[in-house]
């Protein structure tokens, strides 16, 4: 833009030196009247000012259309930029969107194979507990059974020992039935 501007206003300055270089040759060495050179100075003034309009409104539609196209050209790039800025910011939010994803799956996975193995834990706990309660249930029975027998030995020894003596003692035992309890999740 400075180069065309710098080019016209040296043409324009051009011109009108020319102009006025042009005049002051012509009234030094012309034939004519005064009233003949100050029609023809007239004229030439007139075509000055038509030549010196005629270079302003080139010179600014010159300069209008230069400034439309860097304008055109601004806002082009401007355009392609916010569109890169746009597609971008898709990308990354696409991105980001995927990665939130991954993570909930991953969470939900990690949670459900807490829960399973919880579950199995609870299981083998449960397992054990019911495993424990059947093995006193076997050794109360036992127990159980002993005291029946030392019971009935006793009896018969105090029937014996009874029989033999006058004085008669008996034993009275009576056993306590073990409840069933168990324990359910």
């Amino acid at each position: 833009m400075a180069k065309e501007e710098q080019g016209s206003a040296i043409m324009f300055g051009g011109l009108l030196a020319g102009a006025l270089i042009g005049a002051g040759v012509g009234l030094a060495i012309t034939p004519h009247t005064g009233e003949a050179n100050r029609r023809a100075l007239e004229l030439k003034a007139k075509r000055l000012a038509h030549d010196v309009r005629r270079s302003v409104v080139s010179t600014a539609n010159t300069t209008q259309e230069f400034v439309g196209e860097k304008t055109t050209q601004v806002q082009q790039v401007v355009s392609e930029k916010a569109t890169q800025v746009q597609q971008a910011v898709s990308a990354t939010a696409e991105n980001v969107k995927a990665s939130a994803a991954d993570v909930a799956n991953s969470v939900r996975s990690a949670t459900e194979a807490g829960v399973e193995n919880a579950r199995q834990a609870g299981g083998i706990v449960v397992d054990s507990v019911r495993q424990k309660v059947d093995d006193v249930r076997q050794a109360s029975g036992a127990a159980a059974d002993t005291v029946k027998q030392k019971v009935d030995e006793l009896r018969g020894a105090a029937t014996t020992t009874a029989e033999s003596d006058s004085a008669v003692a008996e034993v009275i035992v009576i056993p306590v039935p073990i409840t069933d309890q168990t324990y359910t999740p």
